[in-house]
């Protein structure tokens, strides 16, 4: 998918390669681990699928639930979101079934768990994984800004951590695909919340800006920059842009967040300048995964790529390369390169596709956790 094109989320993706679709899942074809975590209107658990082995976390939704908060087109929109955005720092949501009772969405499994646990054990972190996040989460919703997506909800409950600690965003509830990229609803998370959103206007992707640099100021501090003992004052706060900063917050830490926590909308740093920022150019120690850069290729040049073992092979244009995969990263090439998502639109269940030529499909760090 080209960054600069808008989410084809009305269009149905084209046809996976491989074999035709098989039949329908169900609970049956997963073995189901320890819980992962538990949310609103159901509970995540470690789970693998029984024929290829593949670890993947399952998230269990009651249907009855969701009906009874009247959350059914909430569900809908943030399936059809996740499951179209492919980014090394989003969750990947890889396809979804339902039974009577229950809507299972199968999504990618982060071995480290919560930034919000990390951050409650740890209190605060230091500007090396401060500046990290901050690069991760920029250029993750750039991403998604480019494909008319604005998240709307970026805070530590809602972002997991990979196997290397990378942060994914995890959460996409308040989400929303819109081509004008402008919106009214007010929605979030209190001490996350912009001014524009508590004065009812219209809004756009630069909500996300403010989210960023009250996130930035919780990390480091350890809780965010208008936190009060009411609703109502922390909304004053906002509206005022009362800022305190400790005296131990850094300069370059200091310059970025006052210039993404700024009343007025167009005043904020873009995410652009966020990447260029001279405190996260010399803070930040973001890795991205050999693989992800090797997705970027297949995307852009349309190679061919598949997975026999612990071999990468690439064709493009009559030619053949062969690539030894470690173990980790074997398993993100095959998670990335065997599943298709193909939801057509207001179809109620879509099947799961696997390459019949994919194998071995284990993380080796699963076992451990």
């Amino acid at each position: 998918m080209a960054s600069g094109s808008p989410l084809p989320l009305q269009a149905e993706p084209p046809a996976p390669p491989g074999p035709a679709a098989r039949r329908p899942l169900t609970i049956d074809d997963f073995d189901i681990g320890r819980p992962l975590g538990k949310g609103r209107f159901g509970s995540v658990y470690l789970a693998r699928l029984k024929d290829s082995h593949f670890i993947v976390a399952l998230k269990v939704i009651f249907k009855s639930q969701v009906e009874k908060e009247g959350m059914e087109h909430q569900l809908r929109r943030e399936v059809e979101i996740q499951a179209h955005l492919q980014h090394p720092n989003i969750l990947r949501l890889y396809n979804y079934f339902h039974d009577a009772r229950r809507v299972y969405l199968i999504l990618e499994y982060a071995p480290r768990g919560e930034l919000y646990k990390e951050l409650l054990r740890s209190h605060t972190l230091d500007e090396q994984r401060t500046a990290t996040i901050m690069e991760e989460l920029a250029d993750a919703l750039a991403y998604c800004h480019a494909q008319k997506v604005i998240h709307r909800d970026i805070k530590p409950e809602n972002l997991l951590l990979g196997f290397r600690g990378e942060v994914k965003i995890g959460d996409f509830g308040w989400s929303v695909h819109t081509q004008s990229l402008r919106r009214k609803t007010m929605c979030g998370t209190v001490d996350y919340v912009p001014p524009e959103m508590i004065h009812r206007n219209t809004y756009d992707e630069k909500v996300d800006l403010w989210c960023l640099g009250v996130l930035c100021y919780e990390l480091l501090v350890g809780s965010p920059p208008f936190e009060s003992t009411s609703h109502n004052e922390t909304y004053r706060r906002i509206l005022q842009v009362d800022v305190q900063f400790p005296r131990s917050m850094p300069e370059g830490a200091r310059d970025l967040i006052a210039r993404l926590l700024r009343f007025q909308p167009e005043e904020r740093l873009p995410l652009s300048q966020i990447l260029a920022h001279p405190w996260v150019k010399a803070r930040s120690r973001r890795l991205l995964p050999p693989c992800a850069q090797w997705e970027m290729l297949i995307k852009m040049d349309a190679l061919s790529a598949r997975v026999f073992g612990s071999v990468l092979t690439v064709h493009r244009a009559g030619a053949m390369r062969e690539i030894v995969l470690a173990p980790t990263l074997r398993s993100h090439f095959q998670l990335s390169l065997g599943f298709r998502v193909a939801p057509p639109p207001g179809a109620p269940l879509c099947s799961l596709h696997l390459d019949s030529q994919v194998h071995d499909q284990t993380l080796a760090h699963a076992s451990a956790q």
